[in-house]
């Protein structure tokens, strides 16, 4: 039996007849998925109903657990529920919780179970005060974590505590002194000349090229703050075991000046 071939016209048509009947199958497909999606969001049996603070010790919980939970009000375009545990808000949760509190140097927030997030701080640990730009102009201290970030107003304390830190601050909502390499470098740095010294330190002032640490006993160590640490403190290391410093205390000296690599300025106290 002889075959005859349909007109081309013909084809295409049935073609495009074919294509829309599957376009129109995905949009039914997809419209039935969507509202499966959003029918599944408001099932109690999945929506965020308690929320756990690990953690902070600076905030109550309560005030935590109060911004988490505005912020799992509402939907999503206003058919998604927010608070339900596959499609909460985490990232924005977390974002808000750094923003609000300077404190906090990390937020993490995880699904426990299918009703329950934890939300987990880490809070910034105090290793120095802020207290000004510069020592001749002081002003109220600020609490500095180890990276050099000011968090908070430091607390009156009868004695020194920490070592006090002068120069300027960056940033708006977290305020930041020097740079967080540059602050961890420099607070080391400090720790190993108060061992070398056998002094400890009572301010360290910095600008944009050059570093001060004062000890108690009025004595300034002055350096180069893009010099090598190592450099800095094998260089006093070798001061102090040469004269004049073998015949005086460091007490007895005003300033070691250590800015011009293998040349040495110091200068003595004059004495009453």
């Amino acid at each position: 039996m002889a075959s005859r071939a349909l007109p081309v016209s013909k084809l295409k048509a049935r073609r495009r007849r074919r294509l829309i009947s599957i376009i129109v199958a995905l949009c039914v497909l997809v419209v039935v998925l969507l509202g499966g999606v959003v029918g599944l969001s408001w099932l109690p049996a999945i929506r965020v109903h308690t929320v756990d603070i690990v953690g902070a010790s600076s905030v109550k919980d309560s005030v935590l657990e109060e911004m988490v939970g505005d912020d799992l009000r509402g939907t999503y375009f206003g058919v998604l529920a927010r608070d339900t545990i596959f499609f909460y808000p985490q990232s924005s949760i977390e974002e808000k919780l750094l923003a609000g509190f300077p404190a906090f140097s990390s937020v993490e927030i995880r699904r426990s179970g299918l009703q329950s997030l934890v939300v987990t701080i880490t809070e910034r640990s105090t290793t120095a005060f802020w207290c000004g730009e510069s020592a001749a102009s002081p002003s109220a201290c600020f609490l500095l974590d180890g990276s050099g970030v000011a968090y908070a107003p430091a607390a009156n304390f009868s004695g020194q505590v920490y070592v006090n830190y002068y120069g300027p601050l960056s940033g708006t909502n977290v305020k930041q002194f020097s740079t967080p390499e540059q602050f961890r470098a420099i607070s080391a740095l400090v720790v190993a000349l108060q061992k070398t010294a056998g002094e400890a330190p009572l301010q360290v002032e910095v600008d944009d090229t050059d570093v001060q640490v004062t000890f108690k006993s009025g004595f300034k160590i002055i350096y180069r703050i893009l010099d090598n640490s190592a450099d800095v403190l094998e260089r006093f290391s070798l001061a102090i075991k040469a004269e004049p410093f073998t015949k005086h205390a460091l007490s007895d000296f005003e300033y070691l000046d250590l800015r011009f690599g293998d040349k040495l300025y110091y200068k003595l106290k004059v004495q009453p």
